[in-house]
């Protein structure tokens, strides 16, 4: 994953400059943890956790990007096996408030 270190590490001279730089050169002086699409969500899990960080790549055997998979991803995959839903149901909606009482009659007679 990209961030603003390494973007302030590699940042070049000039206002449109950064705008060719390669993505790969931002990163190739740090270590980039990924996981294959073949390996448990387990393994990302603890990938993650040992890189300090909330996403991380998915490659295929080729090393091309297959996708993406976060902290929430692994939370989630939690809260299923635990029964738990993936949203909350909805709360309901408020009631009403109370009617105000009438008004009593004008009787004021001057």
């Amino acid at each position: 994953m990209l961030d603003e270190r390494d973007t302030a590490l590699e940042w070049p001279p000039g206002p449109l400059s950064a705008h060719h730089v390669p993505v790969h050169r931002l990163l190739r002086l740090r270590a980039r943890p990924r996981v294959r699409d073949s390996e448990p969500l387990a393994t990302a899990a603890r990938t993650l956790l040992d890189a300090r960080t909330d996403a991380l790549p998915v490659v295929d055997e080729d090393g091309r990007s297959t996708g993406l998979v976060t902290a929430r991803h692994c939370v989630e995959l939690v809260a299923a096996v635990h029964g738990c839903p993936a949203t909350p149901p909805p709360a309901p909606p408020p009631a009403p408030p109370p009617a105000l009482p009438p008004a009593p009659p004008d009787t004021d007679e001057r």
